[in-house]
């Protein structure tokens, strides 16, 4: 026989002997004839690529006894199946029904049903195909878990994130599953979005910053800028959490949404800024007090700003709630609308009486006047004559007419002789009833010894403290 013809005889031979050859999947039940018994295992003829064998002590009866020998048919299930074996058992058992299935589930990566049915340190125990795993904290929930109860006895979709040793280390996770759903939702809600859409949210966080709100499986952010044409403090002034609330979608940047509550309204200020002019005397509610003025409310969303210049007529005020109160509701006027500030200004003097008006009434040059003592200066004392008149007394008239006064004598009343009235600067210079009448001269004769009046007023105006800007006198 040459070459060629006993090669292809050969692949003929072979063709034929593995045509009848069997494929079997975990489960299957067979049967075959033992072809051998040797130590622990029992070997049976599938007809399969692979051997087939069966732990002998499975098959021993009641007694330990093996009742099979070479030659019998032996019936199983198959338990495993590699490239190289095929394990055979007696019986198909739960437990490795359950292996395989949990297997191929975590092969296949397909979610399972389980039920939690107990907590435990670290954890939760879950019921999933017929075995017990075990599910970690933080893999049962995306969120913090407040109280176990809720969870326990209720069954939820599970991913085999491990499983080891035939189950022993059989590890469950929610975590996964909740995280896809959500990434899912999230893109289908972004696809429906657009800029300029009024969306229903619950309010999940609150920070001092803004507020994030779920609409419908995306998380939204609401800046505090965007929840109130009023200015708030915090976000929580505002919103509850867990309340749902409309908001209007202000921009879309990736997977970003702003959202905006105040934009479903218009804004106040601008119908204010329209229907206000200057002169108008309206009705506020002071809602700030600051170092510069105070802060009221015109009507809801609207609020203007009295600068401190603008509550008193010439009285030194340091702070605005010297004069005006959170809470009070006064009359003021306005000053001022700026359209593209959107700013209001307003005056709480010009509705009362300037007493500078009629300062004669009060106060005489070279006549006696008493004042209460308003504040203690380094270059001199401060004294209201009446409300909204206040004259001062500088330290060497003081100095000259031996009188000292300090900040213990604040609230003291005085009398003194008015020397000059400015009713155009609103001014009003005082001077001691007992002012020595060498006064001037001594003034004159020290003013020309040590230079002219002009270098000493120089002198004066680089030496003197500043002042505060409200003060009458602040360029002496």
């Amino acid at each position: 026989m040459s070459e060629t013809n006993a090669t292809q005889e050969f692949s003929k031979l072979f063709e034929e002997s593995v045509k009848d050859l069997v494929s079997y999947s975990r489960g299957d039940q067979v049967s075959g004839e033992i072809i051998k018994i040797s130590g622990g295992s029992i070997v049976v003829s599938l007809k399969a690529r692979q051997d087939a064998f069966a732990d002998i002590i499975e098959y021993q009866n009641k007694n330990g006894v093996l009742e099979y020998k070479v030659g019998d048919i032996l019936e199983g299930f198959v338990l495993r199946v590699d490239e190289n074996v095929i394990e055979i058992g007696k019986a198909l058992s739960s437990d490795h029904a359950a292996n395989m299935k949990i297997t191929e589930a975590r092969e296949s990566n397909l979610p399972v049903l389980g039920k939690v049915v107990k907590a435990v340190k670290g954890g939760f125990l879950v019921s999933a195909l017929d075995k017990t795993g075990f599910c970690p904290y933080s893999h049962l929930s995306l969120t913090r878990i407040e109280d176990e109860k809720d969870f326990v006895g209720k069954s939820f979709e599970f991913e085999i994130i491990k499983f080891e040793d035939g189950g022993k280390d059989f590890v469950l996770s929610r975590k996964e599953i909740l995280l896809k759903k959500a990434e899912a939702e999230k893109k289908a809600a972004l696809e429906k979005l657009s800029v300029g859409d009024v969306v229903k949210g619950k309010v999940e966080s609150i920070k001092n910053y803004g507020a994030f709100l779920n609409i419908g499986g995306i998380s939204g952010f609401l800046h505090i800028s965007n929840i109130s044409w009023n200015k708030i403090s915090h976000p929580s002034k505002v919103l509850k959490q867990g309340e749902s609330v409309d908001a209007k979608i202000i921009g879309i940047k990736g997977d970003k949404i702003e959202l905006s509550i105040k934009d479903l309204t218009i804004d106040p200020m601008l119908e204010a800024v329209n229907n206000y002019k200057e002169g108008d005397v309206v009705s506020c509610k002071v809602v700030q007090n600051t170092k510069f003025g105070s802060f009221v409310e015109l009507f809801e969303g609207v609020q203007g700003l009295i600068p401190i210049s603008e509550l008193s007529w010439g009285k030194r005020i340091k702070k605005a709630e010297e004069v005006l109160k959170v809470g009070d509701t006064v009359e003021a006027q306005i000053m001022g609308v700026d359209i593209d500030k959107k700013k209001i200004s307003l005056s709480f003097k010009n509705l009362k009486e300037n007493p500078w008006q009629k300062i004669e009434e009060f106060a005489v040059e070279g006549e006696p006047v008493k004042g209460i003592i308003e504040g203690v200066a380094k270059f001199g004392i401060f004294v209201e004559i009446v409300e909204g008149v206040t004259g001062l007394l500088p330290n060497d008239k003081m100095k000259a007419a031996k009188l000292f006064y300090d900040e213990n004598d604040i609230g003291k009343e005085v009398t003194l002789k008015v020397e000059n009235i400015d009713k155009v600067k609103r001014k009003l210079s005082l001077e001691p009833v007992n002012l020595p009448k060498d006064y001037f001269e001594k003034k004159e004769k020290g003013a020309s010894d040590k230079g002219s009046a002009k270098d000493w007023k120089k002198y004066a105006t680089a030496s003197a403290p500043k002042v505060d800007p409200d003060n009458p006198f602040s360029d002496l």
